[in-house]
């Protein structure tokens, strides 16, 4: 696995813009395939930036960075324009549709046990077994009272 870290005197390989992190910071947040965007990625974003208040655009990055594994990526681009006056609200925004999208993500992919509460019937039986073994020594020691 290529290191993310690049030192000045190493030719330019596409990851320029963390030349300046620490060596103790080489490894990468998610995956180092999901921290560098593609050509699609790029020239979907440049649409993005280039037609801001168009929200078509904006679903169409935001499907794509889904499918490709890249919504901490695309998260990150649009953090960095909350301060920007023009851009900010908006941006924003987009950040909460992330989450959601994020949620939505993870909630897709949990498993339900389809038995529900009845899958841990050993638990029942054993359970239910000393139970009425002992409601049944109790009534015949009743019984023999009498």
């Amino acid at each position: 696995m290529a290191s993310l870290v690049t030192t000045p005197s190493a030719p330019a390989t596409g990851t320029e813009s963390v030349e300046s992190a620490p060596a103790t910071e080489s490894l990468p947040h998610a995956s180092e395939e999901a921290s560098t965007p593609d050509a699609v990625f790029d020239a979907l974003w440049k649409r993005v930036h280039d037609a801001w208040d168009d929200d078509h655009v904006h679903a169409v990055l935001i499907r794509y960075a889904l499918e490709q594994q890249q919504l901490p990526l695309l998260a990150r681009r649009y953090s960095e324009l909350r301060s920007d006056p023009e851009r900010g609200e908006r941006a924003k925004a987009k950040l909460a549709a992330l989450v959601g999208v994020a949620v939505d993500a993870l909630t897709a992919t949990k498993t339900v046990s389809p038995k529900g509460p009845f899958s841990r019937w050993p638990f029942w039986v054993f359970a239910a077994v000393p139970f009425v073994g002992g409601c049944l020594y109790f009534l015949y020691k009743a019984w023999q009272a009498m």
